[in-house]
């Protein structure tokens, strides 16, 4: 018997958590779970996000709207899905708020928190732990985020789950055996030459990307080879992240290496930026378990990254990669030199993480994980 899952996002945005999403709605097509996708707020993703399930998009016009607190459980009640999974933090709250409504008609409830909140207030957390009644499982993607959940925002640990995030490999692999020829004429399109150091930066423009500690990082790796490029690469800015993508900007006019970053147009074809790529570095303050290192250490791109979150997870100390403490511009700095200088190390992390991520971060494990989450809740609650 196929039964509903409801996805309730903030936004149809293409950040990790969305693009999670995307995947995971994916997977679940053809499953004993249909999924259907409400955004409360339209983004970038939107059109995919309809290719594969049906979408709705609330567009939330306020910051505390009722109208779409109302359309929410309106949904809730025409689409009767005997789970509603909400994903970070505005739809976790308001999603829990239309379930609670109806108390004695609402859906199985899962959320999912995708990164370490660190900005949540005690007002915030005041309304987390008033909504744990109608909470069914709280999802981490990493055992950083479950300890955190349970240590700091005292979530119970008998409903936090750990579910790591799946990668779909026919897509993130497109361009693995990409020939050099068509390596160089990627990188042809970009300005760029086989000379060229290329490190790519890939995510949002969030103050939390750490774009201050990247800002310097691209200075240092000026100053030891002027051969270093930059490609920043991710959607466009939301409202939200106008400033810091500005600031970003200032910050490496201001030292002089404006010219040595590339801004790559947004793309939901990620292996065509990471075919050009020799390194890719990560620059976060908090994260949970990256979809973009994950999808570089899939295409085989060493990885030197902040021992954010869960990046520590999937990142070993010249294991599968070079990890730093966060705002660690020369350790940083020294890991991308270090990409540079000796290949044959650095090959040897990204055939070890490429080999970890095809047998521990499949989509089809990641499906069944929710699938069976799925199962265990909405049997819980009938």
């Amino acid at each position: 018997m196929t039964r509903r899952v409801l996805h309730l996002l903030g936004s149809l945005g293409a950040g990790g958590e969305e693009r999670q999403t995307l995947t995971l709605v994916k997977g679940l097509r053809g499953s004993r779970w249909e999924p259907i996708v409400c955004g409360m707020r339209g983004g970038a993703l939107a059109e995919e996000f309809a290719e594969h399930a049906r979408t709705i998009v609330l567009e939330k016009r306020h910051k505390i709207d009722l109208a779409v607190l109302a359309r929410i459980r309106a949904i809730i009640d025409e689409f009767r899905p005997a789970v509603l999974h909400c994903h970070l933090s505005t739809a976790n709250t308001w999603g829990r708020i239309a379930a609670l409504v109806k108390p004695d008609k609402r859906p199985a409830v899962v959320v999912s928190e995708g990164g370490i909140e660190t900005w949540k207030t005690a007002v915030h957390l005041a309304i987390d732990r008033l909504l744990l009644g109608v909470t069914d499982a709280v999802v981490g993607n990493a055992q950083a985020i479950a300890r955190y959940l349970i240590d700091n925002d005292r979530i119970p640990a008998r409903i936090v789950r750990v579910i790591p995030n799946g990668i779909d490999l026919a897509r993130v692999q497109a361009k693995l055996h990409a020939t050099e020829e068509e390596r160089i004429s990627r990188r042809k399109e970009l300005g760029l030459t086989s000379d060229h150091f290329v490190v790519g930066h890939v995510g949002r423009s969030c103050a939390v990307k750490g774009l201050d500690t990247l800002a310097a990082v691209v200075e240092e790796m000026v100053r030891l080879n002027p051969d270093f490029r930059l490609v920043r690469a991710g959607q466009p800015p939301l409202p939200d992240e106008v400033e810091p993508a500005e600031a970003f900007r200032r910050d490496v006019e201001a030292r002089g290496v404006a010219d040595y970053v590339i801004w790559h147009p947004y793309t939901p074809d990620i292996s065509s930026v990471l075919m050009i790529l020799d390194a890719l570095v990560q620059t976060s303050l908090s994260e949970g378990l990256p979809n973009a290192i994950l999808e570089a250490m899939a295409m085989g791109v060493p990885v030197v990254a902040t021992a954010a979150g869960g990046t520590s997870e999937i990142v070993r100390h010249r294991q599968t990669g070079w990890l730093t403490e966060i705002g660690d511009t020369r350790g940083l700095s020294e890991g991308l030199a270090h990409v540079r200088n000796d290949p044959g190390e650095s090959r040897l992390w990204a055939s070890r993480a490429r080999a970890m991520v095809e047998n521990d971060f499949s989509l089809s494990r990641m499906v069944e994980n929710f699938c069976t989450l799925y199962d265990r809740v909405a049997g819980l609650r009938s």
